[in-house]
């Protein structure tokens, strides 16, 4: 079996050339690397020309970013049948593409998410509610820093893996979802579980994530982490999740604003939560991007 590891990165060059030599140490051997590197051509021609690996890599440039997008292109422009999506800021095991790999044996498995370790917030759910999504608010569990392996309703971007025959079937990740990205892989997952696949929790596919505070997705304004958070959950929901219980996530959202609005001192965020969750509802009724393929 072919496989394709993609490498969305941005702002942070010093970490694509450490993860690209650490990938020498795979013990799985038939595979290439992607490397699509959003804005900046200085950091991808300073990746490009320093490194040397054991393994073929493409390049690719996109001068805007957008995870999603980044993403996709990783989906085209793949020759393996299973594409593997890790963070460039994450060190992956010597067995994690072996891990991943095993799992698709079963022509049910459509996906397999791996073991994330090293995160910041680490929610301590019981096993039976690992990666599960609650549906009628959209919120989700989490528990990937867990060794039980398990079926799932969604997996972390950070470590995640998906057949490209699939990723192509579904349309591959809505570009709509902008800015932080939340929500852009619970969305991908859960139109994978429409079409009837498994999606698979492997621990044994392992990363340390160093979660770094800029580059990639990161925004250091609180009122922008917050209008994100909201605009992109509010489209997710609507999406995926019955239109009804709309009003109950609305009331949730008003709670946990005025929570959050109270303990960090800042009633701004009350007015860049409702501005994301209006830029949902305007994402979610507007036109999906066109495919690249």
């Amino acid at each position: 079996m072919k496989v394709s590891v993609v490498i969305c990165t941005y702002g942070r060059p010093e970490e694509v050339k450490r993860l690209l030599k650490e990938l020498s140490g795979q013990q799985f051997e038939d595979f290439e690397v992607l490397v699509i590197c959003q804005r900046n051509k200085r950091d991808f021609e300073e990746i490009k020309d320093s490194v040397k690996t054991t393994y073929p890599i493409k390049w690719y440039y996109e001068p805007e970013p957008n995870l999603p997008h980044a993403r996709n292109v990783g989906i085209k422009e793949t020759s393996g049948e299973v594409v593997i999506f890790i963070d460039d800021d994450v060190r992956p095991s010597d067995g994690l593409i072996d891990a991943f790999v095993s799992n698709y044996s079963d022509s049910s498995v459509g996906m397999v998410g791996g073991r994330v370790l090293g995160d910041k917030y680490v929610e301590d759910v019981p096993d039976s509610k690992i990666g599960k999504v609650r549906k009628f608010d959209a919120f989700t569990h989490l528990g990937f820093h867990k060794d039980v392996k398990c079926e799932v309703m969604h997996v972390k971007g950070v470590n995640m893996s998906v057949r490209r025959d699939i990723a192509l079937e579904i349309g591959g990740f809505d570009e709509r979802f902008e800015g932080t990205a939340e929500c852009e892989e619970m969305d991908f997952c859960l139109r994978v579980l429409k079409k009837g696949y498994k999606i698979i929790f492997e621990p044994k596919a392992v990363v340390e994530h160093f979660q770094l505070s800029s580059g990639g997705c990161r925004v250091e304004r609180r009122e922008e982490q917050i209008y994100w958070l909201y605009r992109n959950h509010s489209l997710a929901f609507l999406k995926n999740f019955n239109k009804l219980f709309y009003p109950i996530l609305i009331a949730e959202y008003v709670i946990r604003l005025i929570l959050r609005s109270l303990r960090w001192r800042n009633p701004k965020i009350i007015v860049s939560a409702l501005r994301g969750m209006r830029d949902g509802l305007k994402a979610y009724l507007s036109k999906p991007p066109m495919r690249l393929w």
